[in-house]
């Protein structure tokens, strides 16, 4: 995720359009846990303005979110 680390092996959350997808991390990565859902998860994020990821930062911070813009 850009701009920020989140935890190795942690998981976290992307929200778009009304729905939440399980995510987790890998390397520098974010990736959906489910692998069923990724059409409909990128479908939502081509039509929404927003997304927020919620988890939990390398550096110990509980919850992070990072709305879109």
């Amino acid at each position: 995720m850009i701009g920020y680390t989140l935890k190795p092996g942690s998981e976290s959350t992307l929200e778009v359009g009304g729905a939440s997808y399980a995510m987790y991390t890998q390397g520098d990565g974010l990736w959906i846990k489910n692998a069923a859902e990724e059409d409909r998860m990128v479908d939502a994020m081509r039509k929404s303005a927003d997304v927020t990821v919620k988890g939990r930062l390398g550096q110990g911070h509980r919850d992070h979110r990072h709305p879109s813009r």
